[in-house]
């Protein structure tokens, strides 16, 4: 099963090297694979280097890639924070911004650059209890301009601020395989 949508930059926050952000998700029977394509002149951007991969905290005080699944209507979700340098970081949540606590969950991350086209391509194994289940998704992107100001993209924007945690942000359903 495959779906495609776009990001939108928070109305405060707007990213004039950007010109747009589409995902496309790709469910398989054990994972998750999101593509993210990034489009502009990213010569405005900072992006990190190619790095070895490991799991860092802080991903998103730059650019970065988001993803955040839930289940159904369950309080529970898992956040995956992908760079393009290869780094990553996955936390579990019991509620909203609520018991935060690392998984030990190792997405694969490939990213290739151009002058106008960066894709960062991330494949998360989903834990088991999630194979057969509906999910639903929030994808967003903390793009980092030149001059250090961040730029927040996302499905949608429930409120004021930017806040990529809230419910009404992870509006991708992606139906259980048969």
């Amino acid at each position: 099963m495959t779906s495609a949508v776009e990001l939108a930059p928070h109305p405060t926050t707007p990213c004039p090297a950007l010109e747009r952000i589409d995902v496309n998700v790709q469910r398989q029977p054990t994972q998750l694979v999101l593509h993210y394509r990034l489009q502009g002149q990213l010569s405005g951007l900072l992006i990190p280097a190619p790095a070895p991969p490991e799991q860092r905290d802080g991903l998103w005080q730059h650019t970065c890639c988001e993803a955040f699944i839930r289940s159904g209507n369950d309080e529970t979700y898992r956040e995956f924070n992908f760079s393009p340098a290869g780094h990553w970081a996955a936390y579990g949540f019991t509620g909203y911004r609520a018991g935060m606590h690392a998984l030990a969950i190792q997405p694969v991350i490939r990213c290739e650059c151009t002058a106008q086209v960066l894709l960062l391509v991330a494949t998360i194994p989903l834990p088991t209890a999630l194979h057969h289940r509906t999910l639903q998704l929030g994808l967003s992107a903390v793009i980092e301009a030149r001059d250090g100001g961040l730029s927040y993209w996302a499905l949608a924007h429930p409120g004021e601020r930017p806040d990529f945690h809230h419910r009404a942000g992870h509006g991708l359903v992606i139906e259980a395989l048969a």
